[in-house]
């Protein structure tokens, strides 16, 4: 058992009617992401988005996150419900590119998973995963892990291919909007909007494998500056056909968040 704590750079070229050349401006200036342009352009999102963005910061404070970095305690209850094995992860976040990646000290190495829009990649295995004591796979976590702390940003990628349901539907004594594919783009995941609230702290998917699972999060912190919200605490349970509730199979409690800017600024938050 083991803890462990698009544009490139823009040079613009002055060339004055005269004998001179005066120079050029820096060269350290980074363009939003076409993800970002699309929301910021017009406000081309529905209301129940936006308010999903205000829930836990707001979409122009989340266009201004690079990176984010978070450890958890990760605790995997095993098959018997009454053993279980923890250990420590490091996430690192990037929302607007859509890739996370994992690293898992353990008695047998570091491991080190990446999830992005190219696959699941394994960069780091000193042994086969299935030698570790995990109830879910590395990839399932990458995925829940970044759907649930990303949620407004990930609809705000495909908004127009989702659409909200128009009555709540009570979960876990709570109201919640579900937030699904359209028929024309359907979608391994539900998300689940809290009508108190307006986040989006209930998600459904299945992995790939077909396995369906529940990713819930609590306790929202509100890091430094830029200003957003990330959970401390996120479980994923194992859901039936009905996506009812059936066994706890990860908690991560996470802490030592830091955001990154995109100027590269470091702004932490200390639960």
């Amino acid at each position: 058992m083991k803890y462990f704590a698009k544009i490139g750079a823009i040079a613009v070229f002055v060339l004055l009617i005269s004998p001179f050349f005066i120079g050029c401006a820096p060269t350290d200036v980074e363009e939003p992401s076409e993800a970002q342009l699309r929301i910021k352009a017009a406000r081309q999102i529905p209301d129940y988005l936006e308010q999903a963005f205000t829930s836990v910061g707001n979409s122009e404070n989340w266009m201004s996150v690079k990176q984010i970095d978070t450890s958890a305690v990760a605790t995997f209850y095993l098959p018997d419900q009454d053993s279980y094995y923890l250990t420590e992860h490091l996430y690192e976040i990037q929302p607007w590119h859509r890739k996370i990646k994992i690293t898992a000290v353990e008695p047998y190495g570091t491991f080190v998973w990446e999830l992005s829009d190219k696959g699941f990649k394994t960069h780091k295995r000193p042994v086969s995963q299935h030698d570790l004591p995990y109830s879910i796979n590395p990839q399932t976590i990458a995925n829940s892990v970044m759907q649930i702390i990303t949620a407004p940003v990930r609809l705000a990628d495909k908004a127009e291919q989702y659409a909200r349901s128009s009555e709540p539907t009570r979960m876990m004594g709570l109201w919640y909007y579900a937030i699904e594919g359209k028929k024309t783009a359907k979608s391994d995941i539900v998300y689940y909007q809290n009508r108190n609230t307006s986040r989006i702290d209930w998600i459904l998917l299945k992995n790939q494998s077909g396995r369906s699972y529940a990713i819930r999060a609590y306790d929202y912190s509100v890091t430094a500056q830029p200003e957003i919200q990330v959970p401390a605490l996120v479980e994923i349970y194992t859901t039936d056909s009905r996506g009812q509730l059936d066994k706890r199979i990860l908690k991560l409690r996470l802490s030592q968040t830091q955001t990154h800017r995109k100027n590269m600024e470091i702004a932490n938050i200390d639960r």
